[in-house]
Parts: structure tokens; C-alpha cells; sequence
């Protein structure tokens, strides 16, 4: 069974009231011991930072892919007129959102919601799916001249939320107050109401009276004496004025000794009537502390340390600060009301929150008698014990399952699209803005397929024909060619004007050979993975908000590292390339959920950087190996004008093989000087460089340019195509290999393809990559290069060379297909053999 949670109860106003810990605490629970059932939550995209947070609770519990994020037009809330239109939309595009999901049974977590903020809630309005609503109180309807009379739009939106419970198809009431409310006042058919009870989070707990928290929490708030704790709400039903004029009410010496605390935030007004309250009452300045904002951390600590807990609300739909407070050992007295004397039975322990004398002698009586309140302390304990948050999960999939036993229509989502787009577009003064503003958020809220998402921002742009480009290209060229199963590949390009990602059509076009269509705006929802496979460099920083929206939508991010190599000899590249480099790596271990490096070596190196550097991330790093058939990579065609003479001076003699970018770091400069040092002893050899002018080599490329031997037994070839270097490779004799750092070496395996022989620099990816098939050599200079290639002479007059056709190698199609089981790998699994994670 699909069972989905929506959990705007914990993104908006409720957040940090009892209605927010409560609905997360219960989705935790409900996720840990889900009975087998595939869990989703639902999020709205209006609360950015909520999103972060609740993913981050759910983080190992919920897959990234099973969290999905709605998107509307803005605002919503129901206190500001002018909001009624976009409203009705937003209710349109989520319930079509949901119905996209398919599934079983939807939960709100908090249906009363969207008053003063943007949170969105219908019921069965628009598209019928099984839903579940949790009912925390009845207390607005009960008390209508309190909450409703004289305040005309709030009245309204409420009764507007009880017409939406009316259509529900279950309740999970909070107690068994509540459940009898739901059915007694609000009429709701008792056979479809389920009593789970409630329960507090596990971090409430007794502390050691050591515990450094209880006496930061009194440094934090100037508490100096016995502590008289509230914490909750500020409405009229938290009597909060009676608890006042009953602190009041205590005698001299006990309030001389002690302090009332009101923990949490509370509205500038009501903080300013308690205390002209207080100050009429005859109370100090000094007797009444408020907190304002605390962390959960500083109220357990303040609920260990008080020497009275007191509750006075006249109605709870449960009353959760009292288990919190009974968790921590807290001697607590409430009021004999509603639910709360459903959690605190201990009778003597009740007051009647009618009476200012019952709630004053109550406190005064444990105040003032410590063998009372230590019982009072155990009883609590002990109470709190008879509340789990594992009970009520199992009895809130109780109703779950109850309920989908029913077989109650639903509508499909093919449907539910159809009709979410007829009646937005059927909607009465909706301008032609508020229409495709609508549309984008139907858009963006209801997944159709998952995505591959793959950013090409480079070689959409220009196509240099770099080692990487070659990768990117050879990839997407597979999966263009063999579908990623169960995704639809999409290229994507940052449009560096916005900052954001659009859809790379154009350049799909002319690179996968399909139809042409416009560069529109990309769109991602929860599952899709988005794949750095293009070095894009400042991109990363450029599109930060849009990497920040892929994370909020459950995209899994990921990036391919071909080497850190300018993080690490920063010597080797210009200006500040060794620098950029650094800030990319540090930007790309941020945001994203995992690093695909090129070789196991390069994927070692960045975590040894990490454990270095003392970065923390916490994205996976792992690795695949690159493919080698030039046909793989969409090579470029083309033979120069010199062909034939080359080809039949490397007939010729032994002819050496470099292939790469000229650049510091590949050893051009000590491989020339070696084969000079050869050809001044008479050796009849040649050395054929194939490769771009790069950077900080123009003294090498002068030598090569001017050599004496140029075009007779050394030539360079500086825009070979892709055939001509196939033709090359095959009439070698053997790879030069003199590279100081590379991230995999692709030259080597193309060698091995033709069984052309490789000597190697020895670095642990050549190492990686050829084993024992070449023939190696170490040290810095001409020399060793020179005698490598001496004793590799030697060794093939005696055929005793390394042989490299016994080198394993992958195709593109092989290296795309591990690329992509990498990639795709299911959240959560375990290590597996490579490649994959070291």
C-alpha cells in the first residue's frame, strides 16, 4: 500500500507549536515501522527552508525519490483578501499533484492550516483519493465566542476547513477528548474515527543533575531561584491570566524563592497583558520570565530543572506539553480538563482551571512540601512510560489500512491531469499570466516521468574536442543510443543571464540526431537525478540557487570528477587555475549527494583531500572507468595533407606514441629531451605527439616547433582528428605514457585496443589502469625516460616486452552502462564490489 503524508503541519505556522512536533514526530515513527508499505511525503514548495529541515529528519529513513514538493502561485493565505482565485488553483494543482502519485491512502497532518500562511488543504474537492485527516481539537467550534465571533474571515476559512473534513474519509484523533468531539459537535460518522493517542519525542528525558544543560539553561535566562514553568500556546483557552493571578496568589516566602517561566515565543500583546496583568497582581518585574524562542534542547533542560510544571489550559485536543514535561521527570500539576487529565490521572496532582484558588493551592501545596513532589516527580516517569510513539504509529496504520481495505474510488491520475487542466482553465477572470502561471505550477508539481538530467553547459556552448567533451559526448551518445530504463534523458545548460537551467534541446538535437525544439525552462521533480557529466567549472557557483532547488525537489545531484590534479600541483596550471579548481571541489562536495570519479585512484586522492583539507560532505564518493572506442565517442573524420609521409616514416623506424593536450604536467618537455639524448647516440627512433598547445608550454612548443628533426623523426600534429589518431595508433610501435597525474589514462586503453605496446610513468591509475600490461618507470628527468625506452628496445628485439593486449578494457557502451549503475544506484545500498565505492 502507496501511503502518502502530507506534512505542511510542519512547515508553516504550526511548526513550532504542539501541531508541528506532533506531525513529525508521527511521520518518523510511522516511517521507521511502516509495515512494509511504501512511504511518501508530501511538501510545499512555498516553505523552502522547512523543506531542508524535514528532509534532513528524514535523512536514511525516507528516500530522497519518495518526497515530493507541490508548487503554486503565491500567496494563498486566506487572512489577506485578493487571494481567493490563486486559492482555488493552488487546491487544484495539489490535489492533482497527489492523485499523480497514485496513492492508497493521503494523510493531512494538519488540515486547519493557510490562514497566515501559504499552506494549501483540500479534501476530495477536485480529484477523489482515499484521504485520512488528523482532528486535534474541536475547541474553535466550541468556543465560538472566543475564536470565531467578530473576526469574519477567520470564521469563514474555518468553517470552510470543517466543510473539507466532512469529506474525508477517516479521522485519527489525537485523544479519546478529541474523538468523542468529532463526532459529538462536528457530527463526524463515529465508525470512521480512530483514537491513536499521542506520544512526545524520545529526546525528552530525565538529565543527570550534573548535566552541563541545566545550568546553561538558567545561566541563558538569569534564573536564579526555584523555577515555576510554563510553555505552550498564548490563546485565551491557555488561561494563561489565571496562572498569573494564581502565581499571585502564592505567599510571600514561596514566591521570594521561585520564578514563573514562560518558555517559547509568544506574541508581543499577549506578553504585554501578562505582565500588566502581573504588575496589578502586585508581581516584581523580576517574578515573570519570558524566554521567547528556545531550542528543544533548552526546553527539555528548563522542564529537568523546574521545581513545578503547571498547565492551566481549560481545553487540549491532548495537551502534549504535559507528557513532555511528565518525560523529563517534571513534577506536574494541570487542569482536570478535556484530554489533559486523559494524560495527568494522579488526581491530586489536578485543579480545576476555572478556579485562580484551586490552581494556587495545587501549586503551593507541592511547592511547599518536597516529599510531594518528589512522588509527583516518579509518578511522571512512570506515566510517561504508558505513551510510545511506536503505539500510535501502528494504530495510525491500524486506520490506514482499515480504510484501504474499503476500496474506495479514486480517481486516476491521467484523469485527474485532465480535469485539473479543465477547470484551471475554466476559471473565471484568470488573466492570461494567472493562467500559465498556473500552468507552470501543474507543471512542476506533477511528475509525468523521471528524468536523467544531464548538463552539457560547455558543449552546448563551444565543442573544444577536450578529453572530457570526448567523455560527454561518448556517453550521452550511448544512452542516446540504449535508453536509461525508466528515464527519459534530458540535456540541460546553465543560462549564466538567470542562473538557472534550461532545457539543452537545440544542442540534443544536433548532438542525438532527434527534433528540434525550443530551449525551454527545465523542470525537475522528486526521483529525477541530475549528473555534472561536463566540467562546467564557475558554473556550479553561477547556478547555486538552481542546485538549492534541484536538493529541495528530492534530485539526487551528482558530478563526475575526472581529477583533482589542480588542487594538488596548482603549479601546473595558470593563474589561479589551481584555485578555481579548489573552489569548484569544495562547491560540488556542498551540494551534492555524489562524486563519480573516472578511477578508483582519483576517487582516493579526493578523499584524502577531504580527510586533508578537513572538508565534510556528505555525498558519496565513488567511480566507474571510461570507455575507449574512438566510434563510441562521435569521432571527428578527416586525414591532414602529410599523411602518407608520416605513415611511412613511422613504418620506418620504432615510433613512440604521446597522446594528450601539451601541458605541464604530461612530461612532453623531459620526453623530448630524452629522445634527443637517443638520437645523439645514433638511435633510429621517432616520436609523434599528438595533441592541442595547452598552457604554460610555450618554451617546449618553440622546440617542437623549431626541432631540426621535425617532420623526419619527430613530428607534432596538433589538430589530429579522431580517424587520423586511429590510423596513428595503429602504425606505432609502442605508447608513450610520461604523465605525472592523471585521472584515468585513457590513452593507455586505446593503445591496448591495437595491441600497441605502453611504457609508463609509474602513478597509481596508470597502475590502476594497465597493471602489469606495460612497462614502467619512475624517477623525474630525461634519463629514466631514456632508459626506458632503451630497455624496452631490448626487451622487444627478445619479444619479453609487456604485452597490453591482455589489458582489460570497456567500450563506451560498457563504460555508459557502468556510468550509469553507479549512478542510479538505490539510495541506501550497500558497498558492492567495484567499481563503485572505495
Amino acid at each position: 500500500m502507496r501511503i502518502l503524508l502530507d506534512l505542511q503541519g510542519v512547515q508553516g505556522e504550526s511548526r513550532r507549536r504542539g501541531i508541528g512536533r506532533y506531525s513529525l514526530s508521527l511521520a518518523l515513527a510511522v516511517a521507521r515501522n511502516r509495515r512494509g508499505h511504501d512511504l511518501h511525503l508530501l511538501l510545499n514548495g512555498a516553505f523552502p527552508e522547512s523543506i531542508d529541515q524535514i528532509r534532513r529528519a528524514f535523512e536514511g529513513v525516507v528516500t530522497r525519490a519518495n518526497i515530493h514538493v507541490f508548487h503554486v502561485p503565491l500567496p494563498v493565505f486566506q487572512r489577506e483578501p485578493g487571494n481567493e482565485a490563486r486559492r482555488q488553483r493552488a487546491e487544484i494543482i495539489r490535489e492533482a499533484a497527489i492523485a499523480t502519485l497514485r496513492p492508497d491512502i493521503v494523510h493531512l497532518s494538519s488540515l486547519f492550516e493557510g490562514f497566515a500562511d501559504n499552506a494549501v488543504g483540500s479534501v476530495n474537492q477536485h480529484c477523489r483519493v482515499p484521504t485520512i485527516v488528523t482532528l486535534y481539537d474541536m475547541i474553535p467550534l466550541m468556543n465560538a465566542n472566543v475564536y470565531l465571533e467578530g473576526n469574519t474571515r477567520y470564521r469563514d476559512f474555518y468553517y470552510g476547513k470543517l466543510e473539507h473534513l466532512s469529506r474525508a474519509d477517516a479521522l485519527v484523533a489525537i485523544s479519546e477528548t478529541s474523538a468523542a468531539e468529532a463526532h459529538e459537535v462536528a457530527g463526524f460518522p463515529e465508525e470512521r474515527i480512530f483514537n491513536i493517542s499521542a506520544a512526545c519525542d524520545g529526546a525528552f528525558q530525565k538529565l543527570a543533575p550534573s548535566d552541563p544543560q541545566r545550568a546553561s539553561i538558567r545561566a541563558a535566562f538569569g534564573l536564579n531561584k526555584g523555577i515555576v514553568l510554563y510553555t505552550g500556546g498564548a490563546d485565551r483557552r491557555k488561561n494563561l491570566d489565571r496562572l498569573v493571578q494564581a502565581y499571585a496568589g502564592l505567599d510571600a516566602l514561596t514566591r521570594a524563592t521561585h520564578q514563573l517561566v514562560f518558555a517559547g515565543h509568544m506574541p508581543g500583546p499577549q506578553v504585554a497583558e501578562l505582565k500588566r496583568l502581573a504588575a496589578e497582581a502586585s508581581l516584581g518585574e523580576q517574578e515573570l520570565v519570558f524566554t521567547d524562542y528556545i531550542t528543544d534542547q533548552q526546553l527539555i533542560a528548563l522542564y529537568n530543572e523546574c521545581s513545578l510544571f503547571v498547565f492551566s489550559s481549560w481545553h487540549e485536543g491532548f495537551g502534549l506539553p504535559v507528557l513532555e514535561a511528565m518525560a523529563c521527570g517534571a513534577p506536574v500539576v494541570a487542569s482536570d480538563a478535556s484530554s489533559i487529565r486523559e494524560i495527568a490521572t494522579d488526581k491530586t496532582a489536578l485543579f480545576d482551571p476555572q478556579d485562580v484558588a484551586s490552581i494556587s493551592e495545587r501549586m503551593a501545596h507541592f511547592l511547599n512540601s518536597p516529599e510531594e513532589t518528589e512522588r509527583l516527580r516518579r509518578y511522571s516517569l512512570e506515566r510517561a512510560k504508558a505513551f510510545s510513539w511506536g503505539q500510535v504509529a501502528e494504530r495510525f496504520l491500524d486506520a490506514c489500512e482499515h480504510v484501504a481495505a474499503l476500496g474506495l474510488e479514486r480517481i486516476s491520475p491521467t484523469h485527474a491531469m485532465e480535469r485539473a487542466v479543465a477547470r484551471l482553465g475554466s476559471m473565471q477572470g484568470s488573466s492570461v499570466g494567472e493562467k500559465l502561471a498556473a500552468a507552470d505550477g501543474l507543471d512542476r508539481s506533477c511528475a509525468d516521468d523521471l528524468q536523467l538530467l544531464v548538463d552539457v553547459t560547455e558543449l552546448a556552448e563551444k565543442d573544444l574536442r577536450t578529453g572530457i567533451q570526448r567523455v560527454t559526448r561518448a556517453v550521452l551518445a550511448e544512452w542516446g543510443r540504449s535508453p536509461v530504463a525508466g528515464y527519459r534523458l534530458q540535456l540541460v545548460r546553465l543560462d549564466r543571464n538567470t542562473g538557472l537551467y534550461v532545457c539543452a534541446n537545440r544542442y540534443a538535437a544536433t548532438l542525438l540526431g532527434i527534433e528540434s525544439q525550443a530551449d525551454v525552462p527545465a523542470i525537475c521533480h522528486a526521483g529525477d537525478v541530475f549528473l555534472g557529466l561536463d566540467l562546467v567549472g564557475s558554473g556550479v557557483k553561477a547556478g547555486s540557487e538552481w542546485f538549492a532547488h534541484l536538493r529541495r525537489n528530492g534530485v539526487k545531484v551528482s558530478f563526475v570528477v575526472y581529477d583533482i590534479l589542480p588542487v594538488r600541483h596548482p603549479q601546473w596550471w595558470p593563474g589561479g587555475g589551481g584555485q578555481h579548481h579548489e573552489a569548484w571541489l569544495r562547491e560540488i562536495l556542498a551540494c551534492a549527494d555524489q562524486l563519480i570519479c573516472i578511477s578508483q585512484a582519483v576517487a582516493d586522492d579526493v578523499r584524502a583531500w577531504m580527510q586533508e583539507s578537513e572538508v565534510q560532505s556528505h555525498a558519496l564518493i565513488e567511480w566507474f572507468h571510461l570507455g575507449a572506442d574512438l566510434d563510441g565517442s562521435i569521432p571527428s573524420k578527416g586525414l591532414p595533407d602529410e599523411a602518407g609521409h608520416i605513415l611511412t616514416r613511422l613504418a620506418a623506424a620504432p615510433s613512440f606514441l604521446m597522446v594528450g593536450t601539451i601541458e605541464p604536467r604530461k612530461g612532453h618537455e623531459a620526453v623530448l629531451a630524452a629522445f634527443d639524448a637517443l638520437w645523439a647516440k645514433g638511435h633510429d627512433v621517432n616520436l609523434v605527439i599528438i595533441g592541442r598547445k595547452g598552457w604554460l608550454v610555450d618554451t617546449v612548443c618553440r622546440k617542437l616547433a623549431e626541432h631540426p628533426r621535425r617532420g623526419q623523426q619527430l613530428f607534432w600534429l596538433e589538430n589530429a582528428s579522431d580517424e587520423f589518431l586511429d590510423v596513428v595508433y595503429a602504425k606505432s610501435s609502442c605508447l608513450m605514457a610520461a604523465s605525472e597525474g592523471e585521472g584515468f589514462g585513457l590513452p593507455l586503453i586505446e593503445a591496448a585496443q591495437r595491441g600497441l605496446p605502453i611504457i609508463a610513468r609509474d602513478i597509481p591509475v596508470f597502475r590502476e589502469v594497465a597493471g602489469p600490461h606495460a612497462h614502467y618507470f619512475g624517477g623525474v628527468g630525461d634519463a629514466p625516460i631514456a632508459a626506458a625506452v632503451d630497455e624496452w628496445l631490448a626487451l622487444h628485439a627478445e619479444d619479453t616486452h609487456p604485452r597490453s593486449d591482455g589489458l582489460p578494457w570497456l567500450t563506451w557502451a560498457q563504460s555508459a552502462s557502468q556510468l550509469k549503475d553507479v549512478l542510479l544506484r538505490p539510495e541506501g545500498a550497500g558497498d558492492t564490489s567495484a567499481p563503485g565505492r572505495t
